[in-house]
């Protein structure tokens, strides 16, 4: 007829349409009306449960596919998690009190779609930690700590800088690098550290390098840098857009 009527609209409606009319003198063909079908987000895997000890690192990733743009917000026992608005959220130095159900809502002009899942975290066993040698940080004991690693001077440096041991088996606050997306499919390289909220004097500089030879401090405008408060320590995220740098990261305590 002349008129054409789609029903329920699928992404295989998606195209070009147009009529040819026809009667014995011969045929016409209309002008063409591009059809965009704007799919609600949809998800063929599921979020997978994690079960994790005290102290370690809790990551997940979404695979969320659908019209553009959309938007992202993660949520812990259905309230959401400030500034946690990519695809993946990351959660260092996990504790018992971490353990719960997240989720993600993914939404766009067509709709929404929420995958959840639950996170148990393991209590810590309790242990008593010797103090007989504390670390000052004095010009003194900075050069004697890095001279006397093997005294664990240098781990409890990077504990003061860092909040937590990086020369323990339970250690979890390394940066970290990772790939995440944006509702409108952008892909940022994110870099992660932390910094313990009880220092002073202290200086923390990311640099780049594309040798690892030599390093620069990063261009903080191409970045978006993210802070999220886990108690005795900041988490910093920086997002770099995967187009405009590549290379190698890390952090510089001064």
């Amino acid at each position: 007829s002349a008129n054409l009527s789609i029903a329920s609209a699928s992404a295989g409606s998606a195209g070009s349409y147009y009529c040819l009319i026809k009667n014995a003198v011969g045929t016409r063909q209309s002008a063409s009306a591009k059809v965009t079908v704007l799919l609600k987000p949809y998800s063929t895997k599921e979020l997978k449960p994690l079960s994790l000890n005290h102290g370690k690192t809790a990551t997940f990733s979404a695979s969320i596919q659908g019209g553009k743009p959309m938007t992202f917000q993660w949520q812990k026992d259905g309230k959401n998690i400030s500034k946690q608005t990519t695809n993946k959220l990351s959660l260092r130095g996990t504790k018992a009190s971490d353990s719960g159900t997240y989720s993600i809502i993914a939404t766009n002009a067509a709709g929404s779609l929420t995958l959840s899942t639950t996170l148990t975290v393991a209590a810590a066993s309790t242990t008593a930690k010797s103090a007989e040698n504390p670390v000052e940080l004095n010009e003194e004991s900075l050069f004697s700590a890095i001279e006397d690693a093997d005294n664990d001077g240098l781990p409890n440096l990077l504990e003061y800088a860092l909040g937590s041991d990086p020369g323990s088996n339970e250690s979890t606050y390394s940066p970290i690098v990772d790939t995440v997306k944006d509702g409108n499919g952008e892909a940022y390289l994110s870099f992660s550290y932390t910094e313990n909220k009880s220092v002073r004097n202290v200086t923390y500089i990311v640099e780049h390098s594309h040798d690892l030879k030599t390093w620069e401090p990063l261009d903080l405008a191409k970045v978006t840098i993210n802070r999220m408060d886990r108690g005795s320590y900041s988490e910093v995220t920086l997002y770099v857009p995967s187009d405009d740098d590549s290379g190698f990261f890390r952090v510089r305590i001064e």
